[in-house]
Formats: structure tokens, C-alpha cells, sequence
């Protein structure tokens, strides 16, 4: 029973080890000194996606040399080689690579050094244009046509567009920068700003005014066609 009872509280050990290990995830880098020169990284990444250890390896022409670490705070990590060097990085995102970048610090001087990936950022998909046909109506009760390309009709984005009348058209872009709330500048000059409402019979109403290049102010809506 005693030997059955040890075994079990083994077997239990492994599964809980080999769990963790299932959660780890290895990524690969360049590690660039202050002269320019790379050496290949391999971090392992204990929760890439939150806090947690790292370890790995610098590989160096004359030899592998390891290290530990922690990313114990949102874009930072420090790690420690075995034979006491210390780098301390801060993340920047940008382009299609991840850059970790801050100084190495040796025994009697620090250097810059940066711990680029030699992988692509996975990029969220694109949200696909919306485009939306608007009638503009001005405060006389004179109205034109309208066409607003959303980034993003759903949340929060950039728009660019066009008014149409007489056979003309004038371009303008902005954004829908905070909920309920739109903005943008034709090619002529002239400010717009709207707020999101709802007619009687249930249809989204974009509700604001013009500050246009003479210095009056026009009133104007959107209501989508």
C-alpha cells in the first residue's frame, strides 16, 4: 500500500509537470549588440501572454549560453545568464517583428542591446471596408448625396468619403474616434462634427454641424439611404 500510495503521488507529480510544460511556448530571436553584431535567442516563454519565467539560450559562435528570467511587469523582461549578465528590456511593437529593447549590464559598464524576433507577428484579420450611401440635409432643408467608406461601422475608426451635388464631388476623411461621436474634413477646408441618434422610426441619424473656411457655422445631418 505504502509503495502504491509513493507511486500514485509520482504519477500525480508528472502530469502536473507535464501540464505546465504543455503551456510553455518557445520563440525565437536575434540578439543585436551596440557594434551590430547578432547572436540567435531562444526564449521559452512560461505564459508569453501574461506574466511568468523565461529561459533559453544565447548561441554564440564559441558556445551556448543560458539564461533565466521573468517578464514580471507588462512589457518588461529581465534576464540573467549563467555567467551573471544582466539585460533589462522593454517591449516595442512595430512592423511585422516584436523588438524587446533597453541594456545589457555588465560587470563594470552597460551597453544597449535589443532581442529582435525572427518571427512574424500574428496580426488580428482586418476589418472589411462598409460602405454606406447617406442623404446630407442642411439646416435650409437643402440636401445633397453622401458616401462614407467605415474602417470599422461597428466600433471605432477611421472613414473617408464624398459629397456629391450637381455632378461634383468633394472628398473628406476623418474618424469615428469615440462612441456615438463622428468627425471628419472635406478637401476644401471645411470641419464637421456628428452625433449618433435615432429617427422615430428606428433609423440611425448622424446629427451635427459644419465650421466651414468663411466662418459660418451650417447645420447638417446624415441619414443613411
Amino acid at each position: 500500500m505504502k509503495r502504491t500510495a509513493i507511486l500514485s503521488a509520482v504519477v500525480a507529480a508528472v502530469a502536473v509537470f507535464a501540464s505546465s510544460v504543455e503551456g510553455n511556448e518557445t520563440r525565437h530571436y536575434q540578439l543585436v549588440s551596440q557594434d551590430g553584431n547578432r547572436v540567435p535567442a531562444t526564449v521559452v516563454w512560461q505564459n508569453i501572454s501574461g506574466l511568468g519565467s523565461v529561459w533559453g539560450d544565447f548561441q554564440y559562435a564559441g558556445g551556448e549560453q543560458t539564461f533565466t528570467g521573468n517578464n514580471s511587469q507588462p512589457g518588461f523582461l529581465r534576464l540573467r545568464t549563467e555567467n551573471g549578465i544582466v539585460y533589462e528590456l522593454w517591449k516595442q511593437n512595430g512592423g511585422a517583428s516584436v523588438t524587446w529593447s533597453g541594456k545589457v549590464h555588465f560587470t563594470n559598464h552597460s551597453e544597449n542591446a535589443w532581442l529582435v524576433s525572427s518571427e512574424p507577428v500574428k496580426v488580428a484579420p482586418v476589418n472589411p471596408v462598409t460602405v454606406r450611401n447617406y442623404t446630407a440635409t442642411d439646416g435650409q432643408g437643402y440636401s445633397v448625396n453622401a458616401t462614407i467608406r467605415w474602417a470599422n461601422i461597428s466600433g471605432l475608426g477611421n472613414v473617408e468619403g464624398e459629397f456629391y451635388y450637381q455632378g461634383n464631388s468633394i472628398s473628406f476623411s476623418g474618424a469615428n474616434s469615440r462612441a456615438g461621436y463622428l468627425w471628419f474634413r472635406d478637401t476644401k477646408g471645411n470641419y464637421y462634427e456628428f452625433s449618433k441618434s435615432t429617427t422615430s422610426w428606428g433609423e440611425v441619424r448622424w446629427v451635427g454641424a459644419g465650421s466651414l473656411t468663411n466662418g459660418t457655422t451650417q447645420q447638417l445631418s446624415l441619414l443613411a439611404n
